[in-house]
C-alpha cells in the first residue's frame, strides 16, 4: 500500500503501521485493515533542533511518553525502523555510524 497523500498520515504512534518508502511515499510496515487510521512514528520524518518536546499519547505498550526532534538518533529506533526513515535521516544515520547504515 502506498499513499501519495501525506496529509492523511498525521497521527503519531510508537507502533506505527506506515513508514516512508521515499520522501513523499508512505508504505505499509505491516498489514493495515480497511478503515484503520494510518499512523507514523515522527522519529522517521525529521531532525528538529528546537527545544520543544511533545508529549505522546499514542497509548501503545511501547510508548516513549515524549517525542523529541532527535529521536531518530536512538539505536533502538534505528534497528526497529531501518529502511523506513526519510532518505535524509538514513544518510545522517550512515554518517554518524561511520559510513554504514545497518
Amino acid at each position: 500500500m502506498v499513499s501519495r497523500q501525506p496529509s492523511r498520515v498525521e497521527q503519531h504512534s510508537r507502533e506505527p503501521n506506515v513508514g516512508l518508502g521515499s520522501n513523499i511515499d508512505y508504505v505499509a510496515m505491516r498489514d493495515v485493515s480497511a478503515g484503520e487510521e494510518l499512523t507514523v512514528d515522527y522519529a522517521l520524518l525529521d531532525d528538529y533542533d528546537g527545544h520543544e518536546i511533545m508529549a505522546c499519547h499514542c497509548n501503545s505498550a511501547s510508548c516513549r511518553r515524549v517525542i523529541g526532534g532527535h529521536d531518530w538518533r536512538r539505536r533502538d529506533l534505528q534497528r526497529k525502523y531501518k529502511v523506513y526513515f526519510s532518505w535524509c535521516l538514513q544518510r545522517r544515520i550512515a554518517e554518524i555510524s561511520g559510513g554504514t547504515y545497518e
